[in-house]
């Protein structure tokens, strides 16, 4: 992870007690490629808060949606929003900047046992505040361990 992501409170106890979920993982992966692109801002996770140095950008989920594909696959959309705080507000040069930037850097998101993929990426600029909204697409897949399982991967002959 990027030295200039900082996750909150509850996402760093997580992230120590190895017990992250499917949006944790894909907003880490997010905070992480954004950090990249913007390595003079200190990336966060969660909502907005006062009394940080600029410049920063805040990262996080407002929407999840979840639809199952098949019997062992669910899809997940985890729509996301960033949002940048210039360290000069009245420049439009800066926040034209990272709008493109992270429009335009953020595709694959890679973490670490897997990838993530951005789509509907859309930028805009309100109240001197850049804001990137899109959506994070993630697949996950239950492999079944009951009995009958178990029973049949011992009986199968090839």
């Amino acid at each position: 992870m990027q030295g200039n992501v900082k996750p909150d409170t509850r996402l760093k106890q997580k992230i120590a007690a190895g017990t992250l979920n499917i949006p944790d993982r894909a907003l880490l992966a997010l905070a992480d490629a954004a950090a990249g692109l913007l390595p003079g801002a200190a990336v966060y996770t969660g909502p907005i808060r006062q009394g940080v140095k600029l410049p920063a950008l805040f990262a996080r989920f407002y929407e999840i949606h979840n639809s199952q594909k098949l019997d062992d696959l669910t899809e997940y959309e985890l729509a996301f929003d960033l949002a940048y705080w210039p360290e000069d507000s009245r420049s439009d040069t800066e926040l034209r900047d990272a709008l493109y930037a992270l429009e335009q850097g953020l595709h694959r998101l890679l973490w670490e046992d897997g990838e993530f993929t951005v789509y509907r990426r859309n930028g805009s600029v309100t109240d001197r505040v850049a804001h990137v909204t899109g959506i994070v697409r993630a697949l996950e897949q239950t492999v079944p361990d009951d009995p009958y399982i178990e029973k049949a991967k011992k009986e199968v002959t090839i």
